[in-house]
């Protein structure tokens, strides 16, 4: 399936069943980088209803994630570089990730996504002047986050302008979305 028409994704439900994923490492050259580049939820036939993705009790451990090139990684996450319609159910991730523009320990970009009984521990870098990083979510959009903690850390490897640099602990920035 895809999300647009050039880029796969992940569209079913992944249970980790609370296994741990140890020392996973990723080099990517893509613009979307995590265990899974894209994730999305899938449209009925009429276009009417959305059935979300799921990834659920799944636990990364010494994550490294580190994108090359100059224009790559621009959404990278511990778990999905882009969410779009998914929900994350017990999720935790704990390790060092990199990327340009928008990076979180769970999912770089969320739109109309859940993210439920997560958390992360992870260090966070980001390499470009406009950037958006959170403990969990890079960037947040129509969605809803409950019950979920991040200690993440960040740190910035460009000159930037406080308008340009958005870190939280949580999400970087958020556009119509729920917190509990």
């Amino acid at each position: 399936g895809s999300v647009t028409s050039s880029v796969s994704s992940f569209e079913g439900t992944f249970d980790g069943s609370g296994h741990k994923i140890l020392y996973p490492n990723l080099d990517s050259s893509s613009s979307y980088v995590g265990l899974f580049g894209v994730v999305a939820g899938i449209k009925s036939e009429d276009g009417l209803t959305t059935r979300n993705a799921v990834i659920k009790n799944l636990n990364m451990l010494q994550i490294s994630y580190t994108p090359s090139g100059n224009e790559k990684g621009n959404m990278v996450g511990g778990i999905a570089g882009m969410a779009v319609d998914t929900t994350f159910d017990g999720c935790v991730v704990q390790g060092a990730i990199s990327g340009r523009t928008q990076l979180g320990a769970i999912v770089g970009y969320a739109y109309n996504s859940n993210l439920y009984n997560c958390g992360s521990n992870v260090a966070i870098t980001t390499n470009n002047i406009h950037a958006w990083a959170g403990g969990l979510v890079g960037y947040a959009a129509h969605s809803d986050i409950r019950n979920s903690y991040s200690v993440s850390t960040f740190t910035n490897n460009q000159v930037a302008l406080p308008e340009y640099l958005n870190i939280g602990a949580i999400a970087g920035y958020v556009v119509d979305s729920t917190f509990d």
